[in-house]
């Protein structure tokens, strides 16, 4: 076999690793927010909205989930290049933080005494290598516990 083919064989099975892993790591992120999640139930008991709906904003803003505005999505500049917009100074983490904190404040269902629940439901979208595919995808999760014991 020529080595070009050996090396377009390599290149090829190259590409197909890389983008397996970026298919499957909004799967990753979205299992530690779950389990997040899981936790976060389990210490309502405890613990008040505020700082369920805080531990959880953390967490998100840790595994990049692109719960408010145009946060970790390709965005347009002024000059009409496409970035990959995330908060790096720490105004846009807070500005990050508060959007989350309020939408799990708002995903925050409790009947006193008897249940909680919170929710996410978002969606993600993995850009691969010169633009050629946009992966969506779809996530939403539902974590109820019985707050009697």
């Amino acid at each position: 076999m020529p080595s070009f083919f050996k090396v377009l064989i390599v290149v090829l099975v190259a590409l197909l690793l890389y983008s397996g892993f970026m298919a499957a790591l909004p799967h990753i992120r979205f299992s530690r927010v779950k389990g997040k999640m899981e936790e976060a139930v389990q210490a309502a008991l405890v613990e008040s909205d505020e700082s369920l709906a805080r531990g959880l904003a953390e967490v998100c803003l840790e595994q990049k989930v692109p719960l408010v505005g145009d946060f970790f999505y390709k965005v347009k500049d002024e000059q009409g290049k496409l970035f990959y917009y995330q908060p790096e100074t720490e105004e846009e983490r807070q500005e990050y933080l508060k959007g989350a904190i309020a939408y799990f404040l708002e995903h925050i269902k409790r009947i006193p005494g008897q249940e909680i629940s919170i929710s996410i439901e978002y969606q993600t979208e993995t850009y691969f290598p010169f633009g050629l595919y946009t992966l969506k995808q779809n996530f939403s999760h539902t974590e109820t516990s019985s707050l009697a014991r």
